[in-house]
């Protein structure tokens, strides 16, 4: 294991640096002025050659690019164009409440998704609800779904709070110390203000586990019947084994593909959060980079592909711990 973990480090060096080459090309080729947009709709030529100049953007573009992996080596991601404050700064201010967001619904969608796949393979009864619903989140976009939710939850059955971020405009705020709310007022102990936290997290995640939890749940369907299939299965029967064993038994071999996946998608989520966000009023890091997209706000959205990078990394290191202590196979 600890020979597969230095491998995988070994490799994060050059994977890191393509990616911040690539996303340092295509920000570079997209159409439009940053300056022109930073100046306005009224500036003068003189003030957009002026801001073109700060910025940098006068240089070659080799120039620009090895600046731009000179401050990579420090840690510097550069400043905001639109707000001033420094890239890292920003985006790790947000990154916490995006996080949060992503892995509780993940954790929702991996649970609903093996309650579908059990359903489907174990129950004839409730096996076609289970399959309509699978297709239904399959078919069905996740920000549809969470308008479609807040239509419903918020507007008709007014049991959901308003869709307008972490927590209620009236709430009490926590000291910031992560930028989640909910985790922020765990820490301080503000009990009244989790409750709201909670409650505001309840329609996103349960979006992201609707549509996401079907397509895991195909996984975990595949997974059960391929390991009811399997002989060590017939051999457990055949040994009289308790039903309850040969579940546990059945569960413990269809985990590790269905984790696996789970964390693919809980990597594609974290970049394609956007539209949860947006929708939800979140003000996580994935909003604040679409919204740096449409100004064209460059080092932020070098930034956010960078941390996705990382994150994304991370979490394939640890799906290989995972599958080599799930799957003793694995191992020899």
């Amino acid at each position: 294991m600890i020979r597969m973990i230095a491998t995988r480090l070994a490799l994060a060096v050059p994977l890191l640096f393509a990616v911040a080459t690539l996303i340092f090309l295509l920000t570079h080729v997209l159409p439009g002025d940053v300056a022109g947009i930073i100046a306005g709709p009224n500036a003068t030529p003189e003030n957009i050659e002026a801001i073109r100049d700060r910025l940098g953007l006068n240089k070659p573009l080799w120039e620009q690019y090895t600046d731009y992996l000179a401050g990579l080596l420090r840690g510097d991601l550069g400043e905001s164009f639109v707000t001033g404050r420094d890239v890292r700064t920003e985006l790790l201010d947000r990154l916490p409440s995006t996080l949060l967001l992503v892995t509780l619904g993940i954790l929702a969608a991996t649970l609903w998704g093996l309650l579908l796949g059990a359903t489907t393979v174990f129950s004839r009864t409730t096996a076609p609800a289970a399959r309509a619903l699978t297709s239904l989140g399959l078919s069905m976009p996740d920000f549809v779904l969470g308008v479609v939710l807040i239509y419903v939850f918020y507007f008709l059955l007014d049991w959901a709070p308003s869709p307008i971020g972490q927590i209620d405009l009236a709430t009490p705020r926590p000291p910031d110390v992560t930028g989640a709310a909910l985790i922020d007022a765990l820490l301080a102990g503000q009990w009244s203000t989790v409750g709201d936290a909670l409650a505001h997290l309840v329609l996103p995640v349960a979006t992201m586990a609707l549509v996401y939890g079907a397509s895991v749940g195909k996984v975990a369907e595949s997974a059960f019947l391929e390991a009811r299939s399997a002989p060590f299965m017939d051999y457990a029967r055949l040994s009289g084994l308790r039903r309850r064993t040969r579940a546990r038994y059945l569960t413990l071999t269809s985990l590790p593909p269905t984790i696996t996946y789970s964390g693919v998608a809980y990597a594609y989520m974290l970049g394609g959060v956007v539209l949860i966000e947006t929708v939800f009023s979140w003000g996580g890091v994935a909003q604040f980079a679409a919204s740096a997209l449409a100004n064209r706000d460059l080092n932020v959205i070098q930034g956010f592909v960078l941390i996705v990078a990382v994150v994304t990394f991370l979490i394939y290191l640890l799906l290989d711990i995972f599958y080599i202590v799930m799957d003793p196979r694995v191992r020899t």
